[in-house]
């Protein structure tokens, strides 16, 4: 994956930020599902309908995570990475959790 290797106030990489971002999103996911998934009344159980729902879009996202749209080094990829990384997130506290 080609992004940028721009440094920000001499500590911070694009890298670090969007890790950064996917990892806060995560923390604020995680109790979220938890919630959803207890009062989940659901006859197949209240786990197995998240994971359900979650697994295709589980996978695709970790393809994606390693792919990119732009050849060389661009912007476009940093975008796309972050916004692949935050839908992994969310994708993987669903059928984690």
């Amino acid at each position: 994956m080609s992004i940028p290797q721009v440094t920000y106030f001499g500590v911070f990489t694009i890298i670090g930020l969007i890790t950064m971002a996917g990892r806060l999103t995560d923390a604020v996911t995680d109790p979220w599902i938890a919630t959803l998934s207890d009062k989940s009344r659901s006859r197949r159980g209240r786990q197995i309908s998240l994971m359900g729902r979650s697994a295709a879009p589980f996978a695709i996202l970790t393809v994606l995570v390693f792919r990119t749209p732009a050849q060389g080094v661009s912007a476009v990829n940093a975008v796309c990475l972050s916004a692949a990384l935050l839908l992994f997130y969310f994708f993987m506290t669903m059928y984690v959790t």
